[in-house]
């Protein structure tokens, strides 16, 4: 006598199988289906729909008689890997970022005549890049809550300067003028190679592990920038001022929060509490 259950089973088992052969031969609703970058392959390239994107050769762009822009990002939900590929424009900037949430990663840009990187969009991520703003800065975007990590950033005024609730972290950065920031943003792990160093015009900045060897000041905090705590970094080119606070206030009730720092001079009426 037939065992029915198990050819019943075998058969729900075979069936299966084709199904989900078929499902995914056909590409079936409810099966991730990813699809390929699109190639960033000409300058002055406008990127102007989600999605991912990945430039496939290195682009020399623009001159003093046909300036040009790198690549503009238009839309929201943008990321770019230059997959170790380089933008070399004039005058710039390398990329303007008007979307938001935007990654940009793996690649080098320099702008001969202007930015590196600028734009208003929030929320960009810039990772692992090479950029430098020969007569502007490296990188400066207005907007909030922006990530910038493991880059070298070269800016002919300032390499880094953004708005607020950011991380700037792991980067090695130089020029006249090395890293600005708002408000709510945490630096940290930085090597700054600039003639000023860190700087901070806000509130709630988290300046830590820096090292500004070369700056002075190397780090600053201008007036009106209050409740910022500054903590175990290295600034000691030996100029007038390692270390900045245009904010008076004496211990209980110092403006900001300065600790174990290395430093060799101070100045300002808070940074004299610095420690």
């Amino acid at each position: 006598m037939q065992n029915y259950a198990s050819l019943f089973s075998r058969s729900i088992t075979k069936g299966t199988l084709l199904s989900l052969v078929a499902a995914a031969l056909c590409g079936a609703p409810g099966l991730a289906q990813t699809d390929p970058p699109t190639p960033v392959t000409g300058c002055g390239q406008t990127l102007s729909s989600p999605g991912r994107y990945i430039v496939t050769l290195d682009l020399n762009c623009g001159s003093f008689n046909n300036p040009e822009i790198g690549i503009t990002i238009s839309s929201n939900d943008v990321k770019v890997d230059f997959a170790g590929h380089s933008i070399e424009v004039f005058p710039g900037p390398g990329i303007e970022v008007i979307g938001s949430k935007v990654t940009i990663k793996n690649g080098s840009i320099v702008a001969d005549g202007s930015m590196g990187i600028e734009g208003t969009g929030d929320n960009v991520r810039i990772k692992d890049m090479h950029v430098e703003g020969h007569t502007g800065d490296g990188i400066r975007l207005s907007g909030d809550g922006y990530v910038i990590k493991g880059s070298f950033v070269e800016g002919f005024t300032t390499a880094i300067d953004v708005g607020s609730d950011s991380v700037i972290r792991n980067n090695t950065v130089t020029g006249l003028g090395g890293i600005d920031v708002d408000s709510n943003t945490k630096v940290s792990d930085n090597t700054v190679e600039a003639i000023d160093g860190i700087e901070a015009s806000g509130n709630g900045n988290t300046i830590r592990g820096n090292v500004a060897n070369q700056s002075s000041p190397g780090i600053s905090l201008l007036s009106g920038a209050t409740g910022n705590v500054v903590e175990g970094n290295t600034a000691t080119a030996g100029g007038p001022e390692d270390l900045f606070d245009d904010n008076p206030g004496a211990p209980p009730n110092c403006a900001n929060t300065w600790r174990n720092n290395t430093f060799v001079s101070t100045g300002g009426a808070g940074a004299a509490y610095s420690s």
